[in-house]
């Protein structure tokens, strides 16, 4: 198991490869250092999430969803918005590899 420090290492190098290949390695360092900020922000909510989840799993009535419906669009216009705090629209599409027009959305499952 990593180190919470050799954890934090490895995403600020993916959010520096990912910004490096949708917004370009000339991309200042003081936007990447707020980007990062975001980031580190989202994921301190991420455990807030996931408690909420696991309450609404353990309270649920029998059904399968994991989710309620529009839970996973409430989400991802979350963290486009926190994101944009920093990017301009164009930016920010990019970052998220939008289309013009395109909402952000959470990858599809799958069917298992």
């Amino acid at each position: 198991m990593p180190t919470p420090e050799q954890d934090r290492t490895v995403r600020r190098r993916q959010l520096d490869i990912a910004i490096d290949h949708r917004l370009g390695e000339d991309f200042p360092a003081e936007r990447r250092e707020q980007l990062w900020q975001v980031q580190q922000r989202l994921e301190r909510s991420r455990l807030q999430t996931a408690v909420r989840y696991l309450w609404r799993r353990l309270t649920a009535r029998k059904t399968p969803a994991t989710l309620r419906p529009g839970d996973a669009d409430v989400l991802a216009d979350a963290v486009a918005a926190a994101y944009g705090e920093v990017l301009d629209d164009a930016e920010l599409r990019a970052f998220l590899d939008l289309e013009p027009g395109e909402r952000p959305a959470l990858p599809a499952q799958a069917d298992q």
